[in-house]
């Protein structure tokens, strides 16, 4: 990430609203983390950032693979967070029929 700036505390209170909202849409169609993961347990944002954020972020943007090969958020610059969030919601949309929103200062943060 040379040359681009890194995500901003905005983009990242957005992209973590983001996993939360996804999750809870996940829970209130009937979707269990089985259905979207592996696992027969509820979603949770933090296994959502792990499963949406984390896979398609090994998927764009493997040089971001760190040592002890995870993924954070924290990496992505400012357009890498935007096509991680149009990623996501093209899958939720496509997989389970999920819309979501980017929280902005209209809506107060909130999605």
């Amino acid at each position: 990430m040379s040359d681009e700036r890194r995500r901003t505390t905005l983009q990242n209170n957005c992209l973590h609203a983001v996993f939360k909202d996804l999750s809870r849409q996940l829970n209130e169609g009937g979707y269990s983390i089985q259905e979207t993961f592996t696992l027969p347990i509820s979603n949770t944002p933090d296994s959502v950032k792990k499963g949406f954020g984390h896979c398609f972020m090994a998927a764009l943007y493997p040089q971001l693979k760190r040592p002890d090969g995870t993924f954070s958020t924290t990496d992505l610059s400012t357009e890498q967070t935007q096509e991680l969030f149009e990623n996501i919601c093209f899958a939720a949309g496509t997989k389970f029929g999920i819309s979501l929103s980017w929280p902005d200062k209209h809506n107060g943060g909130q999605v």
